[in-house]
């Protein structure tokens, strides 16, 4: 009898959005900004709404940007078509960042709903992990964030850059 292996399958099922940009982790500015260069990431339809949302003081999460849709050509992998989206120059309001202590800089954390799915963040750069070889669960096991969805980003104070 032959066995079918049902986890790449599922992996697959479950991956249908992410934000490839910024990654978990990163930090965005050396200095202290409310500007994040740019927001990007890939769907599995052309025209979804994407939400950005972030992270409040009491743990909950607005939706602070809702105009970008998933747009482009799409690009076959792992069984599906991707589209992207992306956000430039997003001004982040000062509600949403938490000051590092020392006077290091900012956090804030974000997500992204891309259709009807919230999007898995990435643990490093989009670019250095991706490889149109790998499959859908080596892609997890390398690029998804142990924190994901959320996205925790960073910037620096005078003091510590």
């Amino acid at each position: 009898m032959r066995r079918i292996t049902l986890l790449p399958l599922v992996l697959a099922a479950l991956l249908t959005a992410c934000i490839a940009e910024p990654y978990d982790g990163e930090l965005i500015a050396n200095n202290p900004t409310t500007i994040i260069p740019r927001i990007s990431g890939y769907g599995t339809a052309l025209g979804q709404p994407v939400e950005i949302r972030a992270k409040t003081a009491s743990g909950g999460f607005d939706v602070v940007h809702d105009s970008a849709v998933t747009t482009g050509y799409g690009w076959s992998w792992a069984g599906g078509t991707w589209y992207g989206w992306q956000v430039d120059n997003f001004n982040l309001p000062a509600a949403y960042w938490t000051a590092k202590p020392g006077g290091c800089g900012y956090t804030a954390t974000l997500r992204a709903k891309v259709g009807d799915n919230i999007g898995y963040s990435m643990s490093q750069a989009f670019i250095d992990c991706w490889d149109p070889f790998q499959t859908s669960s080596e892609f997890i096991d390398e690029c998804i964030s142990d924190n994901s969805p959320d996205v925790t980003i960073e910037t620096c104070g005078a003091v510590c850059c």
